[in-house]
């Protein structure tokens, strides 16, 4: 199911994130064109999987599964690389994606990222 993120629920996390959720999987598309630095598995988060877009500009994705890609391969803006999925955490959704942003290392809100350019974050 490859819609626009903007089309689904969202429910603000306390740490700037955003949880996209629905009634079933969804794709997971990269932010802008990166390379994955690492994907890593947590307890409460799932399969979660950092782009590193340039020195100052990381994405995260957390509770992802059908990863399509592996650490260093250089995703494209749009690309599909995952599925979103059942969150580990008791919840009543049967699907989360949940998103974060960090420049400079702080996190800041994924949803000003839609209309910007890896450009803007030199």
């Amino acid at each position: 199911d490859h819609r626009d993120l903007h089309s689904f629920p969202t429910r603000r996390s306390s740490d700037l994130g955003v949880d996209y959720v629905d009634s079933k999987n969804f794709d997971v598309v990269a932010i802008l064109d990166g390379e994955v630095i690492s994907i890593d598995d947590s307890e409460v988060y799932g399969k979660v999987i950092t782009i590193k877009h340039n020195d100052n500009l990381k994405s995260v994705y957390s509770n992802v599964d059908g990863v399509l890609v592996s650490v260093g391969y250089k995703v494209h803006q749009g690309e599909i690389f995952a599925m979103s999925a059942k969150p580990k955490l008791k919840s009543d959704y049967e699907s989360m994606l949940h998103f974060e942003v960090f420049y400079k290392e702080s996190a800041i809100d994924p949803e000003n990222m839609y209309t910007l350019s890896v450009s803007d974050f030199q």
